[in-house]
């Protein structure tokens, strides 16, 4: 009978230590470096960068580049006429002037654009030739059609009173473009000009960026907002009210601004961060769980005191992490503003965007900022209540005025090319 107590004392025991090992918890506190935890983090996710996409010369206006370009013939691909005129050799016509012009005989042949030269421009003869018409082989130069005179007795030809210096009036081969240089470079916004160029090389279709997507939100307040954990799943978002508030120009500074923190990452470092800060509020959740059903005698009141100041440091530790990842959102914003004064090449357009949305903040109902607070984390302008009560350091955002001084310290270097 005694054994047997004895082993049900044994087994009760067993069952009491297995119970305050699992009110301890102790599998949620092998807790890794934040370096292991980011590695594993990033390990779950594409970084590649997202594919380009190919756009007709048509449709590239205002793209941007994917990647560079590099010419693949010369451009112009052969010598042409930059007037109309008469090709020619230019030693016929040393010492034509007034008193002793010069007269040479016209080949049976015509150049237009788009045609090929069949006869060779031999000593004594020119060529009639349009502007932008191939150079037939033997004339080093052209005259224009204002300069000569047509003698139509006889033999056609033509009589000059000016000489021609070699080279006249011609572009050669590749003196716009030559083959193997870069004609644009990655990140090149696609303009008019860019398109001529394109076309010049004989390219049809060009490798662009693909557009962000643009969720336009049905509200009065003006913001906008980015979101996305990496550029291939990104989506901007801007309100109805920074619509009607904000000129083209305005809006491409807003526009700049929120892809800079998709091209900067921000929404990842954020996320990285808050996880980091999630991890320390969950362990001092577990301390404090375990300090109250831990179980143990009076005698370990001491073990239960060191637990408690545990707790108490990792109460501190998350606080100051919730402050550290509030600056760091600051900073980023920083970072953004700056980024998106590059991509838009407009700071000024950004400086005057955010005093226009930030004074008609301050006229739009409390009632309205009050819906948009829980999601002000991320949006161009943070929708804190009206008033100067709000403290900088809990805060989210950098103060409007320091963004528009910078940015406007930012336009006075790029206008005198500082950087």
């Amino acid at each position: 009978m005694s054994e047997s107590s004895g082993k049900q004392s044994d087994g009760d025991s067993e069952l009491i230590a297995r119970v305050r090992a699992a009110a301890r918890q102790e599998q949620f506190l092998d807790v890794v470096s934040a370096e292991e935890a980011r590695a594993r983090f990033e390990r779950h996710l594409d970084l590649s960068p997202l594919a380009a996409e190919t756009v007709s010369l048509s449709a590239a206006l205002t793209r941007v580049l994917a990647h560079g370009i590099v010419a693949a013939v010369d451009a112009p691909p052969f010598d042409r006429s930059n007037v109309d005129g008469f090709a020619l050799r230019a030693a016929d016509t040393l010492g034509a002037n007034n008193a002793a012009p010069k007269r040479l005989r016209l080949n049976p042949e015509v150049i237009a654009c788009g045609d090929a030269p069949e006869l060779e421009v031999a000593a004594g003869t020119a060529t009639t030739i349009a502007t932008g018409g191939m150079i037939p082989r033997g004339a080093d130069a052209v005259v224009m059609v204002e300069q000569t005179d047509l003698i139509e007795t006889g033999a056609p030809k033509i009589e000059l009173r000016r000489a021609a210096a070699p080279g006249q009036f011609i572009s050669y081969a590749g003196s716009d473009i030559a083959r193997g240089e870069t004609l644009l470079r990655r990140g090149t916004r696609i303009g008019s000009r860019e398109i001529g160029m394109l076309a010049a090389c004989g390219l049809a279709n060009v490798d662009v960026v693909r557009k962000p997507k643009v969720a336009v939100i049905d509200s009065s307040v003006p913001n906008a907002f980015a979101t996305g954990r990496n550029p291939k799943n990104a989506l901007v978002a801007v309100t109805t009210g920074i619509r009607q508030r904000l000129t083209d120009r305005g809006l491409e500074g807003v526009l700049g601004h929120e892809l800079a923190h998709v091209r900067n990452k921000d929404m990842r470092v954020l996320a990285i961060a808050n996880f980091l800060v999630t991890m320390t509020s969950f362990v001092m959740s577990m301390l404090f769980w375990s300090a109250l059903f831990g179980g143990g005698k009076r005698d370990r009141q001491g073990g239960a005191n060191a637990m408690m100041l545990l707790y108490l440091i990792t109460m501190v530790v998350y606080f100051v992490g919730q402050l550290l990842v509030l600056a760091l959102t600051r900073y980023r914003e920083y970072g953004a503003d700056h980024s998106g004064a590059e991509i838009s090449g407009d700071p000024g357009a950004l400086a005057t965007a955010l005093e226009k949305i930030s004074g008609a903040m301050a006229r739009i109902p409390s009632e309205d900022l009050r819906k948009l607070q829980t999601a002000s984390a991320f949006l161009f302008i943070p929708a804190a209540l009206k008033g100067d009560n709000v403290i900088q350091l809990f805060s989210t955002h950098p103060p409007v005025e320091d963004r528009i001084r910078r940015l406007r310290e930012l336009e006075q270097r790029a206008r005198f090319g500082m950087r």
